[in-house]
């Protein structure tokens, strides 16, 4: 539906090259909502509104005009409203021009449509979205529904939300004015029935209002008794809320990148590990209002290009591989943010350098730590001139990568460390993690083999059963010899044993030191005695 069928026709041209899907990358992962949550994975289309919205009426990098009226010229852009509103440019001439197929530089729209509504058309083609806090009277509200309706099914969506605007503004004073206004469309029938359906069920409040029933008119206000009478008679059937169509605006945008049709510029990539690079189509317009005019990113579009083929030019892009260029274009055409960690690592520096802030915040979630991605990570962490936020908030990754290293480091190239464009430091930080991964695995076989020494005896202790390692069990053992050890456990200790407790002490015989000492005492004893008698 997007291919115009005058195109069609022209089988002798032949198509830009289509671009490779990138890998992990399905049309599943892009939100298509009005306003999708915003979070650090997925670029917000609140910041595409930004941006494209520069291109609204800009005659920046423009090939078409619509005329309005005779009197007001809207400039636009082909490869933006081919895609996402082909409609409108049928009402145009196509030939060709430089080997391409594009619409006629001035595009007559329709007399009823006027300056302003068209300008919210564009918007919306734009954008995608239609501004919320923006109040619309009665009359641009009407008029801008009736224009979406001649350019469906491209513009249904802007045409269910406008509706559902309508619904909400209704209220005692604007409900006579709604109804003048739609009645100039007879086409509009579900914008008159639920406008209707609002004066039939606060009809009270509706007529009380004199002066507002003598603004609508006798004809209008008669409708309105009638419609009163078929309700009450149950022949007015209310008007039902209709689903919400689907928001095509990053789906769009993706058909764009991925078709190249009407492009205007050719990248080709210049990287020592890729020397011939892919050639890519791109639209000037697109980098314009995605990207500062004061970057280098932004200038790529007033550089020159150089001649590839005869008749073929293209802007060289030194230092990056195709595949960082293809995912750098996915997030500046629709906002894909999901990219392979390698590519991720090649990215970092090249957002710095293109002051792309947003998504620079989206590379994180992409590094992910495996055999060929953590010494490139670790490279990424050293860069001295990113963003303080990203250095800080890659500090724990850093840890996480050198660690990873040292405990796989039998499975990981080293190689890659001889390349200029590493960090000299790695290869130290990388000694360092394996020297404290050493010291931390000696202390804990350590402290494992003590615990397991406890948990065995502990074992022992509950259960008789259990078989303890000769290394853990005690080098001394009970004599086996004497009275006590031949003895079985449950039997009794006779009474005159010398193991009883009843058993009279054995005399023991006295030395002749001690017999001698003992005389000595005696004798000693007997002169006291004597002495004392004396």
């Amino acid at each position: 539906a997007s291919d115009l069928s005058v195109m069609e026709e022209d089988k002798d041209l032949e198509d830009p090259p289509k671009r490779s899907v990138s890998p992990g990358a399905t049309k599943k992962s892009v939100s298509f909502l009005l306003v999708p949550k915003s979070n650090e994975f997925q670029t917000s289309m609140k910041e595409f509104s930004v941006s494209f919205g520069n291109l609204v009426n800009s005659p920046q990098f423009a090939d078409i005009d619509f005329i309005i009226k005779e009197d007001l010229h809207i400039p636009a852009h082909s490869c933006i409203i081919s895609i996402r509103c082909p409609e409108l440019l049928s009402m145009g001439v196509i030939k060709k021009r430089n080997g391409t197929t594009i619409p006629v530089s001035q595009i007559k729209v329709l007399d009823s449509i006027g300056g302003g509504t068209f300008l919210e058309i564009l918007r919306f083609i734009y954008t995608g979205y239609l501004e919320e806090n923006k109040m619309m009277g009665p009359p641009s509200a009407i008029a801008l529904i009736h224009a979406t309706s001649c350019f469906s099914p491209s513009l249904n969506y802007l045409q269910w939300i406008t509706e559902q605007r309508v619904q909400k503004q209704l209220d005692s004073k604007n409900i006579y004015s709604y109804l003048k206004e739609v009645s100039k469309f007879p086409d509009l029938r579900t914008v008159r029935n639920f406008i209707m359906g609002w004066a039939v069920n606060n009809y009270a409040t509706f007529v009380a209002d004199k002066e507002g029933i003598q603004d609508l008119g006798m004809e209008l206000f008669q409708e309105v008794l009638l419609a009163n009478e078929s309700h009450k008679t149950g022949e007015l059937k209310p008007a039902g809320t209709s689903n919400s169509p689907e928001n095509n605006f990053l789906k769009d945008m993706r058909t764009l990148y991925e078709s190249g049709k009407l492009s205007d510029i050719n990248f080709k990539t210049q990287h020592p590990n890729q020397p011939q690079g892919s050639l890519i189509p791109a639209h000037k317009c697109i980098f314009w209002s995605r990207c500062p005019m004061g970057s280098p990113m932004g200038e790529w579009v007033n550089q020159a290009p150089t001649q590839i083929t005869k008749g073929l030019t293209a802007v060289i892009v030194e230092g990056m591989t195709s595949a960082c260029l293809e995912a750098l274009l996915r997030w500046i055409y629709f906002g894909e943010s999901t990219m392979p960690t390698l590519i991720a690592c090649e990215m970092a520096p090249w957002t710095q350098k293109f002051e792309l802030k947003s998504l620079q915040k989206c590379l994180l979630p992409n590094m992910k730590i495996d055999v060929k991605s953590a010494i490139p990570i670790i490279n990424v962490s050293l860069l001295s001139e990113m963003n303080q936020s990203f250095t800080l908030s890659m500090r724990e990754l850093r840890k996480r990568c050198l660690a990873f290293v040292a405990r796989n480091l039998a499975e990981i190239s080293l190689e890659c460390l001889r390349d200029p464009n590493m960090n000299g430091a790695i290869a130290t930080d990388i000694l360092v993690a394996i020297q404290n991964e050493e010291m931390a695995s000696s202390s804990g076989k350590a402290l494992d083999s003590k615990f397991t020494k406890f948990k065995l005896k502990e074992k022992s202790q509950s259960d008789g059963n259990l078989e303890i390692p000769p290394k853990l069990q005690h080098t001394k053992k009970r004599p086996d010899s004497g009275p006590r050890s031949a003895m079985k456990r449950d039997e009794k200790i006779p009474e005159n044993s010398v193991w009883s407790k009843s058993a009279p002490k054995p005399q023991r015989e006295r030395s002749q030191f001690q017999l001698g000492r003992r005389e000595v005492v005696e004798k000693k004893e007997e002169g006291k005695s004597e002495e004392e008698n004396k």
